[in-house]
C-alpha cells in the first residue's frame, strides 16, 4: 500500500525492530483466534506480513492493511503470525495495563480521552482495540496511540494551567516532574514556560497535521456509509416490490377464480335454460282460458289452440332467471277461433304433452322417465311443472317435454331388447304397434327414430348455444384486458418508484460530498 494512504490510517503499523508486548499461546493450540492468549511478553518484531482488503466497497478499507508479527521474544521463544490486535509498543502496553493508584483493581479512567471502536466493521484491531479521541479545547482529535493522546492532553492542561497545574490533573503526572520539582524556582519559570509553550507549539502542529489526515479519512468514510444506505435502500425496495408484485399476482389470481366460477355458474345457467320447453308462433298447444272479469277467480278450463304469438319478461330482480326468461303466450283457441292474451308459460303445454298427463293411466307412473320440480327457484314454471328425467342405458338424460322423455326411454327399450320387447315395458306402446303386432307394416328403425329426436333436439338448442358461445368469448376478451390494464399500471408504478428514488439518493449524495468537501476546506483554513 502507498505511503501517503499509511499516514492516513487510524492503525498504528509498527515496524521491524520495535520493542513491543504480544500475546503468546502454546505451539499445540489450533487456531488463536478462537482461545484467549496464555500470557503476554516482551520481545522485538523480527518481520510482518500485510493483508490488503480486496472489496473496496467493505468498511475494512477505511482502516487500512491488515497485518501479523513475528516476534522474537526476550526468553528466546518466537511467534509467529501474531494477529495486530495482540501486538503493542512497550510503552504502550504499559500505560494501556496501568490501574488505580487507590484500587488496583480498578482500570484508571483517563482524564479527557476515550477509547472508540467500531462493531460494525470486520477489521479486528478496529472491533476489538480501536483508536483514541482526545478533547482538546473543546475540539475532538484522533489519535493510533494512546500514549500519544495522553501527553497532547496533559500538554494541553500544562499551557493553560501553567504553574497552577496539579498531579490530579494530568493523565501521566510522571512526565511532569521537572515542572513540578521546579515549581518554586522563579528563575526557571520563564524557561520552564517557554520550554513548555515550545512542546505545546509543536504538539498543536501535530494535532492540525492529524486533523487534515482524520478530515480525509472521515470523507472516506462518509462514502463507505453512503454507499452502505444505497445497498439498503436498494434491497428495502427490492423486498417492496416482491410484496407488491405478491399481491397483485394474488389479486389476479382471485379475479381468474371469480371468472372461472362465474363462468361456471353460467355454462350450469345455460344448461338449465335448455330444460323449460319453448313454444314457436303456430304450434299446437292446450292452454288455460278464464273469462276476461274472472282470470284470477276462478280455476282455468284447459282448450286446444295455437301460439300467435309471445313476449319475454325480467324474472324478479336478477333480470334472466337460471331457467330463461318468463314467457307470455298469445293462443287462439281452435274450437271458436277466440283469443286470450298473456298467459303465463306455467298454462301453455306441447298438445302431446297435455293428452299423455290428461289420459287414463292410473296416476301417470311412467316407466323409467320421473318429473323434476325446483321448489327452492323463484321461477313459477322451474317450481310447478318442471322438466323430465329419463334413465337412458342406465344413465340420466333430462328433456324439456314429457313426450320426448318417454319415446326416447322406449326407444333405449327396444334398442335393448329387440323383438322381446313387450307392451307393458314401454309407455307408449302404440307407437310401437309394428313390433308388437304381427304383420304389421315395418316402421323406421330405432335408430332412425333417434337420429330424428336429436336433429330436432339439435335444432331447438342451436340459437342457445350460439348465445354461450358469445359470452364466454366476451369474458375471455374482458378478462384478457384488464389483466394487461393490472400490469401495466404495476409497471408504470414501479418504475416512477425507481426514478423518484434515484432522484432523491442522487441529491442526498451530492448534498454529503458538499457537506464533507465544506468542512474540509473549513478545516483546511483554520
Amino acid at each position: 500500500m502507498p505511503n501517503m494512504k499509511q499516514q492516513h490510517t487510524l492503525k498504528p503499523l509498527l515496524k521491524t525492530g520495535d520493542e513491543v508486548t504480544a500475546a503468546w499461546w502454546p505451539l499445540s493450540t489450533p487456531d488463536i483466534s478462537e482461545v484467549a492468549p496464555s500470557g503476554w511478553y516482551r520481545g522485538v518484531i523480527s518481520s510482518y506480513k500485510t493483508l490488503h482488503p480486496t472489496n473496496n466497497t467493505s468498511s475494512n478499507n477505511c482502516y487500512g492493511p491488515v497485518r501479523f508479527y513475528s516476534v522474537n521474544f526476550d526468553d528466546g521463544d518466537v511467534g509467529s503470525d501474531i494477529p495486530e490486535q495482540f501486538v503493542f509498543l512497550q510503552d504502550e502496553y504499559e500505560i494501556m495495563t496501568m490501574k488505580d493508584d487507590d484500587d488496583d483493581d480498578e482500570d484508571i479512567v483517563w482524564k479527557g480521552v476515550r477509547t472508540v471502536t467500531d462493531r460494525h466493521t470486520d477489521d479486528p484491531w478496529a472491533k476489538h482495540v480501536g483508536w483514541y479521541v482526545a478533547t482538546i479545547d473543546g475540539e475532538d482529535h484522533t489519535f493510533s496511540l494512546l500514549s500519544d493522546a495522553l501527553r497532547a492532553y496533559d500538554s494541553f492542561v500544562v499551557s493553560t494551567k501553567g504553574f497552577k497545574t496539579k498531579k490530579e490533573h494530568l493523565n501521566l503526572p510522571g512526565d511532569w516532574d521537572k515542572l513540578f520539582r521546579d515549581k518554586a524556582k522563579g528563575e526557571k519559570h520563564k524557561l520552564e514556560i517557554e520550554e513548555l509553550e515550545e512542546r505545546h507549539d509543536k504538539e498543536m502542529e501535530k494535532l492540525r497535521a492529524k486533523a487534515e489526515a482524520d478530515q480525509e479519512s472521515a470523507v472516506r468514510m462518509a462514502v463507505v456509509k453512503e454507499e452502505r444506505k444505497v445497498r439498503e435502500v436498494q434491497h428495502k425496495i427490492k423486498i417492496e416490490y416482491k410484496e407488491q408484485s405478491k399481491k397483485e399476482m394474488e389479486k389476479l389470481k382471485r379475479q381468474y377464480e371469480q371468472e372461472n366460477e362465474r363462468r361456471l355458474e353460467e355454462v350450469v345457467r345455460a344448461e338449465k335454460q335448455k330444460l323449460k320447453p319453448r313454444y314457436q308462433v303456430g304450434e299446437e298447444v292446450y292452454a288455460a282460458w278464464w273469462p276476461d272479469d274472472k282470470k284470477k277467480d276462478e280455476q282455468p278450463l284447459w282448450y286446444p289452440g295455437r301460439v300467435k304469438s309471445y313476449r319475454d319478461k325480467r324474472v324478479g330482480t336478477k333480470g334472466v332467471g337460471e331457467y330463461g326468461v318468463v314467457r307470455l303466450y298469445k293462443v287462439v283457441y281452435t274450437d271458436d277461433g277466440t283469443e286470450q292474451d298473456n298467459i303465463p308459460e306455467h298454462f301453455v303445454f306441447p298438445k302431446e304433452d297435455y293428452l299423455l298427463s290428461t289420459s287414463n293411466i292410473i296416476h301417470h307412473e311412467w316407466k323409467g322417465v320421473r318429473n323434476v320440480v325446483d321448489k327452492a327457484s323463484e321461477d313459477v314454471w322451474a317450481s310447478l311443472i318442471g322438466y323430465y328425467v329419463a334413465i337412458i342405458d342406465g344413465k340420466e338424460q333430462s328433456f324439456p317435454r314429457l313426450s320426448e322423455a318417454l319415446q326416447a326411454y322406449d326407444a333405449s327399450i327396444v334398442k335393448r331388447k329387440g323383438d322381446k320387447t313387450k307392451q307393458s315395458d314401454l309407455n307408449i306402446p302404440e307407437n310401437w304397434g309394428w313390433l308388437l303386432t304381427p304383420n304389421a307394416p315395418v316402421p323406421p328403425t330405432v335408430e332412425e327414430l333417434m337420429e330424428e329426436l336429436h336433429e330436432t333436439r339439435l335444432k331447438i338448442t342451436e340459437q342457445e348455444e350460439m348465445c354461450v358461445k358469445s359470452l364466454e368469448e366476451k369474458h375471455d376478451t374482458e378478462k384478457e384486458l384488464a389483466v394487461k390494464a393490472a400490469l401495466a399500471e404495476e409497471r408504470r408504478r414501479t418504475q416512477d418508484m425507481k426514478r423518484k428514488l434515484r432522484k432523491e439518493l442522487t441529491v442526498f449524495h451530492e448534498n454529503e460530498m458538499k457537506r464533507a468537501r465544506q468542512m474540509f476546506e473549513g478545516d483546511k483554513t483554520n
